[in-house]
């Protein structure tokens, strides 16, 4: 022990530069790795303002048609995903990588007048809606989450403005090419017919809308025109309704997938994608 000492006592100054280094060296490495996660958090987020990273769609039935020995193939029945499960997205266990979801209801509008007349897919959605979460995950999370089009789609290039009362029923956001086609502008006000086939009787509703802004994504959204869900539901007679769900998801820590397998324990008719 007493030569153990002597030799400590010998090379203090050495012991001290090596527990120095140490220390540094520690500190240095945590730093690093502190800076590697919150850049790729934020590029993480970078990349989720180009849009949804997941589709949620309603599990769809197979139905045979023919009559014994002869197969007339199958058909897909239609289903829908109701509206009022959609808070439940933000009740999964990664809910605060959750950034944003956008419930999409499709159908097809006439437009224009005489030769000019054409079919448009009308899209019903959300913009800026404040969602009421019915049973948060945690007592510490908030019970309304604000979420919409504007939310996973910031990208989006808009001449006028976005839709952000939730509870308009007259304004649309107009695809640049549909507005192209019918020489509508930003404040404009149009008609739709909206055709529906009950019980071998055709009928026929108007609806007048305002152009609020025209859309340009060199997408699908071109040729499409977007009204709040409402709207649509209420067009359509579907009350409740929607086909899909576009996702916004940071998946820095669990892949897509998993978002996707607790949305399905939550909503157990639906499935992602």
């Amino acid at each position: 022990m007493r030569i153990l000492r002597k030799s400590l006592s010998k090379r203090k100054s050495r012991i001290a530069i090596a527990v120095v280094s140490v220390i540094i060296g520690a500190a240095i490495t945590t730093s690093l790795l502190s800076v590697s996660f919150d850049v790729t958090e934020k590029v993480g987020y970078e990349f989720r303002k180009y849009g949804a990273n997941l589709m949620i769609s309603p599990k769809s039935d197979t139905i045979d048609v023919g009559f014994p020995g002869v197969d007339f193939g199958s058909v897909t029945e239609q289903k829908y995903i109701n509206e009022s499960d959609l808070w439940k997205i933000k009740t999964i266990y990664w809910r605060n990588n959750v950034l944003g979801y956008a419930p999409l209801l499709y159908q097809v509008v006439r437009i224009g007048e005489g030769v000019n007349e054409q079919n448009v897919v009308l899209v019903g959605t959300y913009f800026n809606k404040d969602i009421e979460i019915i049973e948060p995950y945690s007592s510490e999370d908030s019970s309304i989450f604000n979420t919409g089009i504007q939310t996973i789609s910031p990208w989006w290039n808009v001449k006028g403005e976005w839709i952000e009362d939730q509870n308009d029923t007259i304004s649309s956001m107009v695809g640049v090419e549909v507005a192209k086609k019918l020489g509508l502008e930003v404040g404009d006000t149009y008609n739709i017919r909206y055709i529906k086939n009950n019980e071998d009787l055709l009928n026929e509703s108007t609806y007048t809308l305002i152009v609020k802004g025209i859309v340009s994504t060199d997408g699908n959204e071109d040729d499409q025109i977007f009204v709040n869900l409402q709207l649509a539901q209420n067009i359509s007679a579907r009350e409740d309704k929607v086909h899909t769900i576009q996702v916004s998801a940071l998946c820095n820590a669990c892949p897509v997938d998993t978002f996707a397998q607790e949305i399905e324990e939550k909503i157990p008719y639906v499935e992602g994608s």
